[in-house]
């Protein structure tokens, strides 16, 4: 600490944890005082003054780093689902969920799929053009994701399948379904190159 430029060097030093405590010791045991012309050159006070400038710069040093992460993590990335997307899903599920029970005949999941926008559902993408759009529903919907409740399954006694057995999926099987189908669909579309 005899000139500032050594003195910020040996700060900087501190800071990055290289040693600190050594110094500190160094300072309380009167280093570089020359014994017998100068008394009390050794001072305690290097203690709570390492401590202190040790955590203070510590804690600078880890909100910077926490800062620099929360700041990747919130970049102006766009959601490839929203909260808007699970607004419509909800509001077409409510139109096939009167009961609102949280679930639906399985049979109704293309008039769900198809009453949901994109990119969790099929909403417009198979119109008249289309020539076989109750095939791209039906492909669509085999590809999710979603379990299928069976009464027959939670009900020993009831008959097994017949003509008028209805299985059923649940609300938030289908919305994880339609979500995984979404990100993996974006997942999977070539990446635009810069060199392209």
């Amino acid at each position: 600490f005899w000139s500032v430029p050594v003195a910020l060097l040996t700060l900087f030093r501190c800071a990055t944890g290289e040693s600190w405590n050594g110094i500190m010791h160094d300072l309380m045991d009167g280093g570089g005082c020359v014994p017998g012309e100068e008394s009390g050159c050794e001072t305690w006070a290097a203690v709570p003054y390492f401590l202190a400038y040790t955590l203070t710069s510590t804690f600078v040093t880890l909100n910077i780093v926490i800062a620099i992460i929360l700041d990747n993590f919130s970049g102006e990335r766009k959601s490839i689902v929203t909260d808007s997307h699970v607004d419509d899903f909800r509001e077409a599920w409510a139109a096939l969920d009167p009961d609102a029970d949280h679930r639906i005949c399985v049979l109704d999941m293309p008039r769900l799929v198809l009453a949901v926008p994109p990119p969790l559902g099929l909403q417009g993408l198979t119109g008249k053009a289309a020539k076989y759009p109750r095939t791209q529903v039906m492909r669509h919907i085999k590809g999710l994701s979603v379990r299928v409740y069976s009464a027959s399954a939670l009900v020993p006694h009831v008959a097994p399948a017949g003509p008028n057995r209805r299985d059923w999926v649940t609300y938030y099987d289908v919305l994880d379904g339609l979500m995984l189908a979404a990100f993996q669909q974006v997942h999977d579309m070539p990446h635009d190159s810069p060199h392209a």
